[in-house]
């Protein structure tokens, strides 16, 4: 019997998924960063995402869809935006801070 395949993305995943594990067990992180390291990458992450047809398309589809006086927000809560532990930053994926820009910017033209 041939062994059977695993697709890269599953593989990306079980991989990562097994170097969390250890550091964890082992207390050893792909690396840290400081606050102003992080608050720097989201400024960079958040103007890229406000200048993309994505950012663009949310806000038409927001606008024609909210009253004139647009919702009475007084509370925002995101789930989902995963973790900004220093154990996920070894690859420097930018998916938090993409999702939390989108967050934002919907809250402020909401």
């Amino acid at each position: 019997m041939a062994p059977t395949t695993i697709p890269d993305d599953l593989l990306d995943s079980l991989l990562h998924t097994v170097r969390f594990k250890e550091a964890r067990r082992t207390g050893t992180f792909f690396g840290t960063f400081t606050p102003e390291e992080h608050h720097e990458r989201f400024r960079e992450i958040d103007a890229e995402y406000r200048a993309s047809h994505c950012a663009k398309g949310i806000e038409d589809l927001i606008c024609s869809l909210k009253p004139a006086g647009g919702w009475p927000l007084e509370k925002a809560v995101t789930f989902g935006l995963c973790s900004f532990s220093a154990v996920y930053w070894g690859d420097r994926r930018p998916r938090f801070y993409r999702q939390l820009a989108s967050f934002l910017h919907i809250i402020e033209i909401s």
